[in-house]
């Protein structure tokens, strides 16, 4: 069964990869600024559940080297990416007021929230390595009450891809624009669906794959 499940594993990777090169290729070959629903668009045709992701320095260059293993998101309130992403989506890795420069594939995703004050700060520290932050970063979000913690997978970098976006939004679910939304299907990936450590009194769970209907 493990050997079964190992090559299983295997396949699902090789397969994951193929697609991520796959839409690497028509990203960089758009000869003028792609709008969101272009992203959206291309995204569909690879059946990949597409996320943008609007990042600073030095966080986006640390993703790319592989430095950084988990993209987090902290706020106050409920918004995305919080309970908008699963195992396999991929990321469209964007520089705040630059292009689109990598892809990544995300392996797993811990939730937590509506977190009681303080919890915020131990998730962050006990993670602080992989999400390659510094005390400064722990308490300008100190205040926040939910967490998203994106494990990532595979990483590729991509030529630079100019987006015409204009508004401040840091994360745009690119799934939600297309007309027929894709269906999210079982991962294969190791740990996908595994519940988050154990953290009490702080509320998290990971998200588990829908099957495709």
């Amino acid at each position: 069964m493990h050997r079964t499940l190992a090559k299983n594993t295997r396949r699902h990777r090789r397969l994951l990869m193929k697609r991520l090169y796959s839409l690497r290729r028509d990203l960089e070959i758009l000869t003028m600024p792609a709008t969101l629903d272009t992203l959206a668009d291309v995204c569909r045709r690879h059946e990949v559940l597409g996320h943008l992701a609007v990042l600073t320095q030095p966080f986006l260059e640390l993703i790319l080297v592989g430095r950084k293993t988990i993209e987090s998101r902290f706020s106050k309130v409920r918004r995305a990416p919080f309970e908008k992403v699963g195992p396999d989506d991929v990321l469209l890795l964007k520089e705040v007021c630059g292009p689109i420069k990598g892809l990544a594939a995300v392996s797993r995703v811990d939730y937590y929230g509506p977190l009681d004050p303080g919890n915020v700060t131990r998730i962050m520290r006990r993670f602080k390595e992989q999400l390659q932050i510094n005390e400064q970063f722990v308490r300008a979000k100190a205040g926040a009450r939910y967490g998203s913690l994106l494990h990532l997978a595979l990483v590729m970098p991509t030529s630079a891809v100019r987006v015409r976006k204009t508004d401040r939004q840091a994360w745009v679910v690119l799934s939600a624009r297309v007309g027929k939304p894709i269906s999210r299907q079982p991962s294969l990936l190791p740990g996908a669906a595994r519940m988050c450590p154990a953290a009490a009194p702080v509320s998290g769970r990971s998200h588990t794959p829908r099957t495709r209907t």
